[in-house]
Protein backbone atom coordinates (compact mmCIF):
# COMPACT_ATOMS: atom_id res chain seq x y z
CA UNK A 1 0.00 0.00 0.00
CA UNK A 2 3.00 2.49 0.73
CA UNK A 3 4.48 1.43 -2.72
CA UNK A 4 1.28 2.68 -4.54
CA UNK A 5 0.93 5.78 -2.37
CA UNK A 6 4.18 7.10 -2.99
CA UNK A 7 3.74 6.24 -6.65
CA UNK A 8 0.72 8.46 -6.99
CA UNK A 9 2.19 11.12 -4.84
CA UNK A 10 4.97 10.95 -7.47
CA UNK A 11 2.58 11.24 -10.50
CA UNK A 12 0.41 13.87 -8.72
CA UNK A 13 3.87 16.15 -7.99
CA UNK A 14 4.86 15.19 -12.03
CA UNK A 15 1.45 16.92 -13.18
CA UNK A 16 2.10 19.92 -11.43
CA UNK A 17 5.26 20.02 -12.63
CA UNK A 18 4.36 19.76 -15.82
CA UNK A 19 1.15 22.15 -15.77
CA UNK A 20 3.69 25.35 -15.86
CA UNK A 21 3.79 24.79 -19.88
CA UNK A 22 5.20 27.49 -22.15
CA UNK A 23 6.74 30.28 -19.88
CA UNK A 24 8.88 33.33 -20.36
CA UNK A 25 12.30 32.88 -19.55
CA UNK A 26 14.91 35.60 -18.83
CA UNK A 27 15.94 37.57 -22.29
CA UNK A 28 12.74 37.24 -23.70
CA UNK A 29 12.96 33.65 -24.28
CA UNK A 30 9.60 31.31 -24.73
CA UNK A 31 10.94 28.30 -23.31
CA UNK A 32 8.80 24.54 -24.00
CA UNK A 33 8.76 21.91 -20.94
CA UNK A 34 12.16 21.32 -19.52
CA UNK A 35 12.06 17.75 -18.57
CA UNK A 36 12.20 16.95 -14.89
CA UNK A 37 11.51 13.39 -14.39
CA UNK A 38 13.17 9.74 -15.15
CA UNK A 39 12.57 6.46 -15.40
CA UNK A 40 14.19 4.55 -12.77
CA UNK A 41 13.59 0.65 -12.04
CA UNK A 42 12.40 -0.57 -8.58
CA UNK A 43 13.52 -3.05 -6.41
CA UNK A 44 11.52 -5.43 -8.25
CA UNK A 45 13.12 -4.05 -11.79
CA UNK A 46 9.81 -2.41 -12.76
CA UNK A 47 10.13 0.89 -14.61
CA UNK A 48 8.11 4.08 -13.11
CA UNK A 49 8.40 7.52 -13.12
CA UNK A 50 10.62 9.00 -10.46
CA UNK A 51 10.07 13.05 -9.77
CA UNK A 52 13.50 14.70 -9.70
CA UNK A 53 14.84 18.61 -9.04
CA UNK A 54 15.68 20.71 -11.71
CA UNK A 55 19.29 20.85 -10.31
CA UNK A 56 19.27 17.07 -10.66
CA UNK A 57 18.53 17.38 -14.13
CA UNK A 58 20.49 20.50 -14.73
CA UNK A 59 23.47 17.68 -13.47
CA UNK A 60 22.67 15.76 -16.73
CA UNK A 61 22.41 18.67 -19.64
CA UNK A 62 22.95 21.72 -20.55
CA UNK A 63 20.40 21.87 -23.69
CA UNK A 64 17.30 24.46 -23.56
CA UNK A 65 15.08 25.42 -25.89
CA UNK A 66 14.19 28.39 -27.49
CA UNK A 67 10.66 28.88 -29.49
CA UNK A 68 10.38 31.71 -32.01
CA UNK A 69 6.75 32.40 -32.50
CA UNK A 70 6.77 35.02 -35.51
CA UNK A 71 8.31 32.15 -37.56
CA UNK A 72 6.83 29.38 -36.06
CA UNK A 73 10.34 27.71 -35.06
CA UNK A 74 11.59 26.02 -32.13
CA UNK A 75 15.09 26.36 -31.90
CA UNK A 76 17.63 23.32 -29.89
CA UNK A 77 20.41 24.84 -27.95
CA UNK A 78 22.86 23.42 -26.04
CA UNK A 79 25.88 21.14 -25.47
CA UNK A 80 25.84 17.10 -25.71
CA UNK A 81 22.90 14.90 -25.88
CA UNK A 82 18.70 15.80 -25.86
CA UNK A 83 18.00 13.97 -23.03
CA UNK A 84 15.70 10.70 -23.14
CA UNK A 85 11.46 11.83 -23.38
CA UNK A 86 13.00 15.19 -23.64
CA UNK A 87 9.71 17.29 -25.21
CA UNK A 88 7.81 13.66 -26.27
CA UNK A 89 4.27 12.52 -26.27
CA UNK A 90 5.65 9.00 -25.76
CA UNK A 91 7.33 7.90 -22.74
CA UNK A 92 6.61 4.47 -22.83
CA UNK A 93 10.30 2.78 -22.19
CA UNK A 94 12.38 1.11 -25.46
CA UNK A 95 15.39 -0.78 -25.84
CA UNK A 96 17.96 0.45 -27.99
CA UNK A 97 16.66 -2.18 -30.65
CA UNK A 98 13.46 -0.15 -29.87
CA UNK A 99 11.70 -2.60 -28.22
CA UNK A 100 9.05 -1.72 -25.59
CA UNK A 101 10.80 -2.67 -22.37
CA UNK A 102 7.90 -4.80 -19.87
CA UNK A 103 6.76 -2.80 -17.09
CA UNK A 104 3.94 -3.71 -15.02
CA UNK A 105 1.86 -0.49 -13.67
CA UNK A 106 0.43 2.02 -15.69
CA UNK A 107 1.62 5.93 -15.72
CA UNK A 108 0.69 8.80 -17.18
CA UNK A 109 2.58 10.65 -20.21
CA UNK A 110 2.42 14.09 -21.64
CA UNK A 111 0.22 12.64 -24.33
CA UNK A 112 -2.48 12.15 -21.49
CA UNK A 113 -5.56 14.19 -21.89
CA UNK A 114 -5.17 15.87 -18.78
CA UNK A 115 -2.15 16.77 -18.74
CA UNK A 116 -1.39 17.33 -22.94
CA UNK A 117 -3.14 20.27 -23.05
CA UNK A 118 -0.28 22.06 -21.34
CA UNK A 119 1.38 21.38 -23.79
CA UNK A 120 -0.56 22.96 -26.66
CA UNK A 121 2.02 25.18 -28.26
CA UNK A 122 3.95 21.71 -29.83
CA UNK A 123 1.04 21.60 -32.56
CA UNK A 124 1.76 24.81 -33.39
CA UNK A 125 5.79 24.37 -34.18
CA UNK A 126 6.36 24.34 -38.18
CA UNK A 127 9.99 24.30 -37.69
CA UNK A 128 12.61 22.73 -35.42
CA UNK A 129 16.47 23.20 -35.38
CA UNK A 130 18.87 21.59 -33.64
CA UNK A 131 22.11 23.65 -33.53
CA UNK A 132 25.47 22.92 -33.74
CA UNK A 133 26.92 22.26 -30.22
CA UNK A 134 24.17 19.11 -29.60
CA UNK A 135 25.96 15.68 -30.57
CA UNK A 136 23.15 13.12 -29.78
CA UNK A 137 19.56 13.23 -29.82
CA UNK A 138 17.96 10.90 -27.10
CA UNK A 139 15.54 7.67 -27.02
CA UNK A 140 11.85 9.42 -27.95
CA UNK A 141 13.27 12.95 -27.52
CA UNK A 142 10.55 14.38 -29.47
CA UNK A 143 8.17 11.13 -30.29
CA UNK A 144 4.56 12.19 -30.97
CA UNK A 145 4.99 15.85 -30.15
CA UNK A 146 5.45 17.77 -33.42
CA UNK A 147 2.45 16.66 -35.44
CA UNK A 148 2.58 19.59 -37.74
CA UNK A 149 6.58 20.32 -38.09
CA UNK A 150 7.28 20.40 -41.60
CA UNK A 151 10.98 20.52 -41.79
CA UNK A 152 13.54 19.41 -39.30
CA UNK A 153 17.56 20.70 -39.87
CA UNK A 154 20.15 18.88 -38.11
CA UNK A 155 23.67 20.32 -37.11
CA UNK A 156 27.32 18.80 -38.44
CA UNK A 157 27.77 18.22 -34.85
CA UNK A 158 25.38 15.69 -34.40
CA UNK A 159 26.36 12.22 -34.54
CA UNK A 160 23.43 9.85 -33.07
CA UNK A 161 20.23 9.87 -33.05
CA UNK A 162 18.41 7.42 -30.94
CA UNK A 163 15.72 5.20 -30.94
CA UNK A 164 12.05 6.44 -32.05
CA UNK A 165 13.63 10.06 -31.56
CA UNK A 166 11.67 11.98 -34.09
CA UNK A 167 9.01 9.18 -34.31
CA UNK A 168 5.40 9.95 -35.84
CA UNK A 169 6.41 13.71 -35.92
CA UNK A 170 5.07 15.72 -39.54
CA UNK A 171 8.20 16.32 -41.06
CA UNK A 172 8.15 16.30 -44.87
CA UNK A 173 12.17 16.90 -44.92
CA UNK A 174 14.87 16.23 -42.83
CA UNK A 175 18.29 18.28 -43.99
CA UNK A 176 21.22 16.67 -42.40
CA UNK A 177 24.57 18.16 -42.52
CA UNK A 178 27.87 16.20 -42.87
CA UNK A 179 28.82 14.25 -39.50
CA UNK A 180 26.03 12.10 -38.55
CA UNK A 181 26.94 8.36 -38.06
CA UNK A 182 24.43 6.51 -35.93
CA UNK A 183 20.36 6.59 -36.43
CA UNK A 184 18.88 3.99 -34.42
CA UNK A 185 15.99 1.97 -35.43
CA UNK A 186 12.69 3.49 -35.99
CA UNK A 187 14.59 7.12 -35.19
CA UNK A 188 11.79 8.04 -37.82
CA UNK A 189 8.84 5.54 -37.64
CA UNK A 190 5.88 6.26 -38.71
CA UNK A 191 6.83 10.06 -40.12
CA UNK A 192 4.15 9.49 -42.56
CA UNK A 193 4.47 13.13 -44.34
CA UNK A 194 8.91 12.43 -44.72
CA UNK A 195 9.41 13.23 -48.59
CA UNK A 196 12.91 14.26 -48.56
CA UNK A 197 15.63 12.07 -46.70
CA UNK A 198 18.94 12.33 -48.56
CA UNK A 199 21.63 10.56 -46.17
CA UNK A 200 25.08 12.10 -46.40
CA UNK A 201 28.08 9.75 -46.89
CA UNK A 202 29.14 10.22 -43.13
CA UNK A 203 26.58 7.61 -41.77
CA UNK A 204 27.89 4.68 -40.50
CA UNK A 205 25.02 2.81 -39.27
CA UNK A 206 21.10 2.95 -39.55
CA UNK A 207 18.61 1.14 -38.03
CA UNK A 208 14.85 0.10 -39.65
CA UNK A 209 13.22 2.57 -41.39
CA UNK A 210 9.57 1.87 -40.69
CA UNK A 211 6.27 3.72 -42.02
CA UNK A 212 7.39 6.56 -44.03
CA UNK A 213 4.79 6.04 -46.44
CA UNK A 214 5.43 9.59 -48.81
CA UNK A 215 9.16 8.39 -49.22
CA UNK A 216 9.58 7.66 -53.09
CA UNK A 217 13.61 7.07 -52.76
CA UNK A 218 15.96 6.10 -50.09
CA UNK A 219 19.61 5.71 -50.75
CA UNK A 220 21.78 4.14 -48.24
CA UNK A 221 25.51 5.43 -48.40
CA UNK A 222 28.33 3.62 -49.15
CA UNK A 223 29.55 4.92 -46.06
CA UNK A 224 26.81 1.85 -43.88
CA UNK A 225 28.80 -0.34 -42.93
CA UNK A 226 26.33 -2.97 -41.22
CA UNK A 227 22.69 -4.03 -42.58
CA UNK A 228 20.10 -2.00 -42.91
CA UNK A 229 15.93 -2.24 -43.38
CA UNK A 230 13.13 -0.09 -45.23
CA UNK A 231 9.97 -1.72 -44.53
CA UNK A 232 5.96 -0.32 -44.79
CA UNK A 233 7.00 2.60 -46.93
CA UNK A 234 3.73 2.86 -49.14
CA UNK A 235 5.04 4.99 -51.70
CA UNK A 236 8.49 3.88 -52.37
CA UNK A 237 9.12 3.46 -56.12
CA UNK A 238 13.45 3.20 -55.26
CA UNK A 239 15.82 1.87 -52.71
CA UNK A 240 19.64 1.96 -53.36
CA UNK A 241 22.42 -0.20 -51.31
CA UNK A 242 25.36 1.61 -51.31
CA UNK A 243 28.96 -0.25 -52.38
CA UNK A 244 29.65 -1.40 -49.10
CA UNK A 245 26.28 -0.97 -47.04
CA UNK A 246 25.31 -4.44 -45.64
CA UNK A 247 21.79 -5.82 -47.20
CA UNK A 248 19.82 -8.40 -44.94
CA UNK A 249 18.90 -12.20 -46.21
CA UNK A 250 19.36 -15.23 -44.61
CA UNK A 251 18.48 -18.75 -45.06
CA UNK A 252 16.17 -18.30 -41.85
CA UNK A 253 14.01 -15.60 -44.24
CA UNK A 254 15.44 -12.06 -43.43
CA UNK A 255 14.72 -9.08 -46.12
CA UNK A 256 16.21 -6.08 -46.37
CA UNK A 257 13.25 -4.55 -47.86
CA UNK A 258 9.53 -5.31 -47.07
CA UNK A 259 5.67 -4.23 -47.22
CA UNK A 260 6.78 -1.60 -50.05
CA UNK A 261 3.97 -2.51 -52.36
CA UNK A 262 4.69 0.28 -55.32
CA UNK A 263 8.08 -0.17 -55.26
CA UNK A 264 9.81 -0.36 -58.22
CA UNK A 265 13.47 -0.69 -58.12
CA UNK A 266 16.06 -2.51 -55.45
CA UNK A 267 19.51 -2.27 -56.23
CA UNK A 268 22.10 -3.40 -54.76
CA UNK A 269 25.56 -1.98 -55.73
CA UNK A 270 27.96 -4.01 -53.92
CA UNK A 271 29.79 -6.67 -56.19
CA UNK A 272 29.58 -9.52 -53.93
CA UNK A 273 28.36 -10.29 -50.28
CA UNK A 274 28.51 -13.37 -48.18
CA UNK A 275 27.40 -16.36 -49.75
CA UNK A 276 24.53 -18.35 -47.73
CA UNK A 277 24.74 -21.25 -46.32
CA UNK A 278 22.33 -23.46 -48.82
CA UNK A 279 22.66 -26.92 -47.00
CA UNK A 280 20.10 -25.37 -44.22
CA UNK A 281 18.05 -23.72 -46.99
CA UNK A 282 15.03 -26.24 -47.53
CA UNK A 283 13.55 -25.07 -51.56
CA UNK A 284 10.28 -27.09 -51.19
CA UNK A 285 9.03 -24.47 -48.84
CA UNK A 286 8.42 -21.10 -50.49
CA UNK A 287 5.92 -19.16 -52.18
CA UNK A 288 6.35 -17.44 -55.66
CA UNK A 289 3.04 -15.03 -55.82
CA UNK A 290 5.11 -12.16 -54.09
CA UNK A 291 1.74 -10.41 -53.01
CA UNK A 292 1.81 -11.35 -49.26
CA UNK A 293 4.13 -10.04 -46.17
CA UNK A 294 1.92 -12.68 -43.78
CA UNK A 295 2.94 -15.87 -45.04
CA UNK A 296 5.10 -18.28 -42.57
CA UNK A 297 6.42 -20.67 -45.16
CA UNK A 298 8.98 -18.26 -46.44
CA UNK A 299 10.99 -18.78 -43.66
CA UNK A 300 12.17 -21.94 -44.68
CA UNK A 301 13.90 -20.41 -47.60
CA UNK A 302 15.65 -17.04 -49.21
CA UNK A 303 12.93 -13.82 -49.23
CA UNK A 304 13.80 -10.98 -50.63
CA UNK A 305 11.41 -8.37 -51.37
CA UNK A 306 8.73 -9.61 -49.79
CA UNK A 307 5.07 -8.01 -50.58
CA UNK A 308 6.94 -5.41 -53.32
CA UNK A 309 5.04 -7.11 -56.31
CA UNK A 310 6.47 -4.15 -58.58
CA UNK A 311 9.79 -4.77 -57.90
CA UNK A 312 12.87 -5.37 -60.16
CA UNK A 313 15.94 -6.42 -58.37
CA UNK A 314 19.37 -5.04 -59.91
CA UNK A 315 22.23 -6.36 -58.80
CA UNK A 316 25.75 -7.89 -59.71
CA UNK A 317 26.40 -11.32 -60.86
CA UNK A 318 28.77 -11.37 -57.78
CA UNK A 319 25.26 -11.55 -55.71
CA UNK A 320 24.45 -15.10 -56.70
CA UNK A 321 22.28 -15.44 -53.48
CA UNK A 322 20.11 -12.30 -54.47
CA UNK A 323 19.67 -13.42 -58.03
CA UNK A 324 18.97 -17.16 -57.28
CA UNK A 325 16.44 -16.03 -54.45
CA UNK A 326 15.22 -13.56 -57.36
CA UNK A 327 14.87 -16.90 -59.12
CA UNK A 328 12.93 -19.24 -57.00
CA UNK A 329 10.83 -16.47 -55.78
CA UNK A 330 10.08 -15.19 -59.70
CA UNK A 331 10.85 -11.79 -59.12
CA UNK A 332 12.03 -9.77 -61.78
CA UNK A 333 15.82 -9.10 -61.88
CA UNK A 334 18.68 -7.18 -64.28
CA UNK A 335 22.29 -7.55 -63.64
CA UNK A 336 24.26 -4.32 -62.99
CA UNK A 337 27.95 -5.53 -64.84
CA UNK A 338 30.04 -3.68 -67.32
CA UNK A 339 28.67 -5.25 -70.81
CA UNK A 340 31.73 -6.87 -73.23
CA UNK A 341 32.94 -4.68 -75.85
CA UNK A 342 30.97 -5.10 -79.03
CA UNK A 343 31.75 -7.50 -81.78
CA UNK A 344 31.70 -6.88 -85.67
CA UNK A 345 32.06 -3.11 -85.36
CA UNK A 346 32.27 -1.40 -89.27
CA UNK A 347 31.60 0.86 -91.53
CA UNK A 348 28.28 -0.87 -93.03
CA UNK A 349 27.50 2.14 -95.68
CA UNK A 350 29.54 4.64 -96.28
CA UNK A 351 28.85 7.52 -98.94
CA UNK A 352 30.76 10.81 -99.66
CA UNK A 353 29.22 13.08 -96.62
CA UNK A 354 28.26 10.15 -93.78
CA UNK A 355 29.73 7.06 -92.73
CA UNK A 356 27.00 4.23 -90.88
CA UNK A 357 28.75 1.67 -88.23
CA UNK A 358 26.92 -1.26 -87.19
CA UNK A 359 27.97 -3.34 -84.60
CA UNK A 360 26.50 -6.95 -82.70
CA UNK A 361 24.40 -6.21 -79.57
CA UNK A 362 26.44 -6.63 -76.33
CA UNK A 363 24.57 -8.75 -73.54
CA UNK A 364 22.92 -5.90 -70.31
CA UNK A 365 23.85 -2.55 -72.50
CA UNK A 366 21.26 -0.14 -72.01
CA UNK A 367 22.83 2.58 -74.54
CA UNK A 368 26.51 2.51 -76.72
CA UNK A 369 28.43 5.64 -76.35
CA UNK A 370 29.86 6.38 -80.02
CA UNK A 371 32.80 8.86 -80.06
CA UNK A 372 35.13 10.06 -82.89
CA UNK A 373 38.54 11.21 -82.73
CA UNK A 374 39.38 14.80 -83.95
CA UNK A 375 42.93 14.60 -85.36
CA UNK A 376 43.56 18.22 -84.63
CA UNK A 377 42.30 18.43 -80.81
CA UNK A 378 44.09 14.95 -80.83
CA UNK A 379 41.04 13.63 -78.64
CA UNK A 380 38.26 11.78 -78.68
CA UNK A 381 34.78 13.41 -78.43
CA UNK A 382 31.16 11.75 -78.05
CA UNK A 383 28.89 11.32 -81.06
CA UNK A 384 25.94 10.17 -79.65
CA UNK A 385 24.79 7.67 -77.09
CA UNK A 386 22.63 5.18 -79.46
CA UNK A 387 20.05 2.79 -77.80
CA UNK A 388 20.06 0.49 -81.50
CA UNK A 389 23.09 -1.30 -82.87
CA UNK A 390 24.53 1.54 -85.77
CA UNK A 391 24.99 4.75 -86.05
CA UNK A 392 24.98 7.07 -88.97
CA UNK A 393 27.67 9.58 -88.82
CA UNK A 394 26.39 12.88 -90.88
CA UNK A 395 28.24 16.01 -92.58
CA UNK A 396 31.18 15.14 -92.91
CA UNK A 397 33.73 15.73 -95.07
CA UNK A 398 33.96 13.27 -98.75
CA UNK A 399 37.32 11.45 -99.62
CA UNK A 400 38.72 11.97 -95.79
CA UNK A 401 39.58 9.37 -93.23
CA UNK A 402 37.66 9.03 -89.75
CA UNK A 403 38.57 7.03 -86.85
CA UNK A 404 35.42 5.78 -84.41
CA UNK A 405 35.16 3.61 -81.63
CA UNK A 406 31.89 2.50 -79.67
CA UNK A 407 31.71 1.18 -76.16
CA UNK A 408 28.85 -0.85 -75.00
CA UNK A 409 27.18 1.13 -71.54
CA UNK A 410 25.45 -0.93 -68.59
CA UNK A 411 23.55 2.42 -67.05
CA UNK A 412 20.45 2.88 -64.15
CA UNK A 413 19.24 5.39 -61.72
CA UNK A 414 21.96 4.34 -59.36
CA UNK A 415 25.12 2.81 -61.25
CA UNK A 416 26.80 3.35 -65.07
CA UNK A 417 28.84 0.40 -65.73
CA UNK A 418 31.11 0.87 -69.18
CA UNK A 419 32.49 -2.22 -70.98
CA UNK A 420 35.40 -1.49 -73.37
CA UNK A 421 35.86 0.63 -76.16
CA UNK A 422 35.73 -1.24 -79.88
CA UNK A 423 37.60 0.63 -82.53
CA UNK A 424 37.32 0.87 -86.34
CA UNK A 425 38.58 3.36 -88.90
CA UNK A 426 36.48 4.32 -92.13
CA UNK A 427 37.10 6.60 -95.34
CA UNK A 428 34.62 8.61 -96.82
CA UNK A 429 33.90 8.55 -100.31
CA UNK A 430 34.74 11.50 -103.10
CA UNK A 431 32.33 13.79 -104.14
CA UNK A 432 30.49 13.03 -107.38
CA UNK A 433 32.85 14.71 -110.06
CA UNK A 434 30.64 17.78 -111.49
CA UNK A 435 31.20 20.07 -114.54
CA UNK A 436 32.61 17.44 -117.20
CA UNK A 437 33.17 18.88 -120.60
CA UNK A 438 33.51 17.13 -124.02
CA UNK A 439 34.75 18.27 -126.97
CA UNK A 440 36.07 16.54 -130.10
CA UNK A 441 39.09 17.75 -131.90
CA UNK A 442 41.05 15.16 -134.36
CA UNK A 443 38.98 12.28 -133.84
CA UNK A 444 39.78 12.55 -130.13
CA UNK A 445 37.33 13.14 -127.09
CA UNK A 446 38.82 15.90 -125.13
CA UNK A 447 37.14 15.18 -121.33
CA UNK A 448 37.54 18.08 -118.18
CA UNK A 449 35.78 18.36 -115.49
CA UNK A 450 36.23 20.43 -112.02
CA UNK A 451 38.61 19.22 -109.31
CA UNK A 452 37.08 17.04 -106.54
CA UNK A 453 38.29 17.58 -103.13
CA UNK A 454 40.44 15.30 -101.76
CA UNK A 455 40.51 12.90 -104.88
CA UNK A 456 43.87 10.96 -105.49
CA UNK A 457 43.01 10.52 -109.26
CA UNK A 458 40.22 10.31 -111.82
CA UNK A 459 39.13 7.37 -114.13
CA UNK A 460 37.35 8.11 -117.47
CA UNK A 461 34.91 5.82 -118.87
CA UNK A 462 33.62 5.58 -122.45
CA UNK A 463 30.88 3.12 -124.50
CA UNK A 464 30.02 3.09 -127.76
CA UNK A 465 26.47 3.66 -129.14
CA UNK A 466 23.26 3.81 -126.16
CA UNK A 467 23.25 -0.11 -125.88
CA UNK A 468 27.17 -0.35 -125.53
CA UNK A 469 28.94 -0.96 -122.72
CA UNK A 470 31.24 1.19 -120.77
CA UNK A 471 34.99 0.86 -120.48
CA UNK A 472 37.76 2.65 -118.62
CA UNK A 473 39.86 4.82 -121.01
CA UNK A 474 42.05 5.55 -118.73
CA UNK A 475 42.75 6.97 -115.32
CA UNK A 476 44.42 10.70 -114.44
CA UNK A 477 45.65 12.78 -111.71
CA UNK A 478 44.54 15.95 -113.65
CA UNK A 479 41.17 17.77 -114.31
CA UNK A 480 41.65 16.83 -118.01
CA UNK A 481 41.97 13.75 -120.12
CA UNK A 482 42.16 12.97 -123.72
CA UNK A 483 41.39 9.68 -125.17
CA UNK A 484 42.96 7.78 -127.99
CA UNK A 485 41.32 8.05 -131.64
CA UNK A 486 38.40 7.30 -132.13
CA UNK A 487 35.86 6.04 -135.13
CA UNK A 488 33.85 8.44 -137.05
CA UNK A 489 30.12 8.43 -137.52
CA UNK A 490 29.53 6.93 -134.05
CA UNK A 491 28.02 8.47 -130.78
CA UNK A 492 29.86 8.22 -127.82
CA UNK A 493 29.06 7.91 -123.98
CA UNK A 494 31.23 9.54 -121.27
CA UNK A 495 31.37 9.58 -117.84
CA UNK A 496 33.86 10.09 -114.75
CA UNK A 497 34.63 9.70 -111.17
CA UNK A 498 37.27 10.10 -108.66
CA UNK A 499 38.56 7.82 -106.67
CA UNK A 500 40.58 7.80 -102.89
CA UNK A 501 43.62 5.84 -102.35
CA UNK A 502 42.83 4.07 -99.01
CA UNK A 503 46.02 1.93 -98.33
CA UNK A 504 48.19 0.20 -101.26
CA UNK A 505 46.25 -1.26 -103.73
CA UNK A 506 43.11 -0.24 -102.28
CA UNK A 507 41.03 2.82 -103.16
CA UNK A 508 37.22 4.07 -102.39
CA UNK A 509 35.14 5.40 -105.11
CA UNK A 510 32.90 8.50 -105.52
CA UNK A 511 29.46 8.21 -108.10
CA UNK A 512 29.86 8.73 -111.07
CA UNK A 513 28.92 11.72 -113.30
CA UNK A 514 26.19 12.49 -115.21
CA UNK A 515 26.71 10.90 -118.70
CA UNK A 516 27.77 12.87 -121.51
CA UNK A 517 26.64 11.98 -125.12
CA UNK A 518 28.77 13.48 -128.54
CA UNK A 519 29.13 12.04 -132.39
CA UNK A 520 32.57 12.16 -133.84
Amino acid sequence: MKKVMSMVLSIVMLITMLSVGFSVQAAGKSSIYKYCAVYEKDDEGHYVIVQKPESYFDSLTTVYNYYDENTNTLYIKGKGEIPFTYLSLDNKPVNEDGIDEDYEWDYPTIGDPDISETFGKLEEVKHLVIEDGITSVGIKAFANSLPNCETLTLPSSLKRIGVNAFSDCGFKSVNFSKGIEKIDAYAFCDCKNLENFALPNTLKSIGVIYGCDALEEIRIPSSVKGNASIVYCNSLKTVVFGQKSGVILTEFGGSAVHGCPNLESLYILQKTLKKLDWTKIKPDKFFNNNDSFEVNDYYSCPSILNGCPKATLYAYSGNYDYIKAAKWRKINYRLLDAPKAVTKLKAAKVTANSIKLTWKESKNATFYKVQRYYYGKKKWETLANVKGTSYTVEKISSASTYKFRVKPVNKTKATYEAGKYAYVNATTKPAMTKNVKVKKSAGKLKVSYSKVKNATDYQIYIKTGKNGEYKKAGTTTKTAFTTAKLKKGKNYYVKVRARKKVSKGKYTYGAYSKEIAIKI
